[in-house]
């Protein structure tokens, strides 16, 4: 008996265990983690009795990767990568290395021993000449900073317009921000800051960069997207040390073919140029995990990039593609291929050998089938080919055991491969725009499906199996052919958004009411005449009173707040009283009024003796407006027996 007692109790203990390791990788999933490694936390660092509070980092495991000394902190900047913190009853900015810079955020403020000047929030049109004299400075940071939720009749910042020449003579500086300024040119002493390590300069006037550029010897990150740089010198090609190069978003039409001598780039961001070809020397980038292409005018890629055995991340979209180098196939460690809005009619033969791809993305092409290697990216998790010309889904498909995303939409799609058992990780699928008529048996052992997108096909029927989707939150099915639901479909008890929009359903099951998690339900544009007590039951349905102000609905998302305006496009001849009742007397009001101007007149008649059974005072105001609304009906609509009710009830 002891033994017994002794293994239930614990039981009970490794339940409290297992419930407070829950509760806290909650709280960690619930925390900001800078580059996924550090969140910032708060705890008592005292000795004995005496709580003292400290702020410090920890990763994910909830391990301290900054110890717990400072008396204040802020998370790291996404800005520009520092942490505010205090200690001692100083202000310092703190580096993800655990680096502290004694910190002044004015030109007052600056000292003999000010490490770091933050002019972020109290941007200048100028600096001293004097800025020269504090030779201690390693960090300046004096971009603008730009947000989205500023007026846009905001009193403009300070700019500084021109480069200040006293920055050059920091002898020091390692970080320096000038974003966002109106900044035209660089001064060729750039090249003094041989100690720089960040140079910010995104979103400038910069048309060209002295040949001093090259001098800048222990350079790792170089930003310069969105300027106005049409040619880079060859002298860039000397910064040995640079790891990060993002040159988006400016007027390049060709690289230096000497690229290939930044040996230890990692990142190289070419995104909206004008390029239309490569250097060979691209492929000595050895070490390149990143590189970013799209929206450029590349009509081919050489051979050599093959060579980049490092890349992780290949982003191709928007080009003038129709094929990639055969060598392609080399690029082993490749883990997410972006090949949309090009001109591709295939892809490469032997993509299976990118045996690492996660994503593999080629939307927007003239594919009209698939590769049968396709099947060997057995890692692949996202595959993206909405678009194109497939007309049918070959088999090999359902055979990417890890995939979780698949997206199909706008083909030509008639039908489905009858097995889809090994697609069992699969969350999100994507068949909208297609014409597809049934859903084969073995769609139904999706059961990790959370967001299932079948609009716009040819879908007559829905199987009682269909209600196996019980993880399923999001459900579009607009536009097909659909006549009933399963009697079942109160069982997908998860069902948050459910578009039945644009078919031909004449009633609706009352287990509806069963799908507690509903939020939106789309049912505009369809037979109903009647309307299920059994929609009152779910809590937290939107439910919306007349008619949308846009004639063209936009189902591409559906993620919308105005609920279901049920009477656009049925003949609902009676709603249910609880329907009403959930509307208050304003709502009910400019109901009745659609109901007069749509003919709608026996909901109509509903509507107003809802409105003078709990609402009499209000119904007699707008008692005169209805029937002069009324009178203007009568001298076109058809005579009926609900348009004499309407008449009879506003002259009582």
């Amino acid at each position: 008996r002891s033994a017994k007692q002794a293994q239930i109790e614990s039981d009970k203990q490794q339940k409290r265990a297992d419930s407070s390791l829950s509760v806290a990788e909650q709280v960690l999933d619930q925390m900001y983690f800078y580059e996924g490694k550090f969140g910032l936390t708060l705890k008592d660092a005292g000795e004995f009795f005496e709580p003292v509070y400290r702020y410090g980092f920890i990763n994910r495991k909830g391990e301290t990767v900054i110890p717990f000394v400072f008396e204040q902190a802020t998370p790291f900047s996404l800005e520009d990568g520092f942490a505010r913190v205090s200690w001692k009853q100083q202000k310092y900015l703190l580096d993800t290395t655990g680096q502290i810079y004694r910190l002044a955020e004015s030109l007052a403020e600056l000292q003999a021993d000010t490490e770091a000047l933050d002019l972020q929030e109290n941007p200048v049109a100028s600096l001293p000449k004097s800025l020269a004299e504090f030779k201690n400075l390693k960090v300046l940071l004096l971009g603008v900073k730009k947000s989205i939720f500023e007026p846009a009749g905001q009193r403009q910042k300070p700019k500084l317009k021109s480069f200040p020449e006293a920055i050059t003579q920091l002898p020091r500086l390692k970080f320096l921000d000038l974003r966002h300024q109106g900044i035209s040119s660089l001064p060729e002493s750039i090249g003094r800051l041989d100690k720089l390590k960040v140079l910010l300069l995104a979103d400038n006037k910069i048309a060209s960069l002295p040949t001093g550029f090259g001098q800048l010897a222990s350079l790792e990150v170089l930003t310069l997207e969105k300027n106005a740089l049409t040619v880079l010198p060859a002298e860039l090609t000397q910064l040995d040390q640079l790891r990060h190069l993002n040159l988006s978003t400016n007027k390049l039409n060709s690289l230096p073919e000497r690229i290939g001598e930044l040996s230890q780039l990692q990142s190289l961001n070419l995104m909206i140029n004008q390029l239309s070809e490569l250097p060979e020397s691209i492929g000595k980038l050895r070490q390149l995990a990143r590189l970013g292409l799209s929206h450029n005018r590349l009509q081919s890629l050489p051979e050599s990039i093959a060579q980049i055995q490092s890349l992780e991340q290949l982003v191709l979209s928007y080009n003038q593609l129709d094929r990639l180098p055969k060598s392609i196939k080399m690029l082993v460690q490749l883990k997410e291929l972006f090949l949309d809005d090009n001109q591709f009619e295939s892809l490469p033969p032997d993509i299976g050998q990118l045996n690492q791809l996660l994503i593999l993305s080629a939307n927007n092409n003239q594919l009209t089938s698939l590769p049968n290697s396709l099947n060997q990216l057995r890692q692949l998790e996202e595959l993206y080919l909405v678009g194109n010309q497939l007309t049918e889904l070959p088999p090999l498909i359902t055979q990417l055991s890890q995939l979780r995303r698949l997206f199909l939409s706008s083909n030509a799609i008639k039908s489905l491969p009858e097995d889809w058992g090994s697609l069992d990780r699969l969350e999100g699928l994507f068949l909208a725009s297609n014409q597809i008529e049934s859903l084969p048996q073995s769609f139904f052992q999706l059961r990790q499906l959370e967001l299932l997108n079948l609009e716009d096909n040819q879908i007559r029927q829905l199987a009682d199996k269909f209600t196996a989707f019980d993880k399923l939150r999001y459900l579009n099915l607009n536009r097909n052919q659909l006549t009933s639901l399963p009697p079942s479909i109160g069982k997908m008890k998860q069902v948050r958004e459910l578009y039945l929009r644009s078919n031909q359903l004449a009633s609706l099951p009352s287990s509806l009411g069963q799908l507690k998690e509903l939020k939106d339900l789309g049912l505009e544009s369809n037979q109903l005449r009647e309307i299920p007590e059994a929609l009152c039951q779910i809590p937290n349905l939107r439910v919306a009173l007349g008619v949308y102000e846009l004639e063209n609905l936009d189902y591409t998302m559906d993620f919308s707040d105005t609920g279901n305006s049920i009477l656009k496009g049925n003949p609902i001849e009676q709603l249910p009283n609880c329907y009403l009742d959930k509307h208050g007397q304003q709502q009910l009001v400019e109901f009745a009024n659609y109901c007069i101007d749509a003919e709608h007149f026996a909901v109509g008649v509903q509507t107003l003796q809802n409105l003078k059974t709990r609402f009499p005072e209000g119904f007699a105001q707008a008692k005169e407006g209805f029937y002069e609304k009324l009178a203007v009906v009568l001298t076109y609509a058809e005579p009926s027996e609900s348009l004499e009710k309407l008449k009879q009830l506003l002259t009582d």
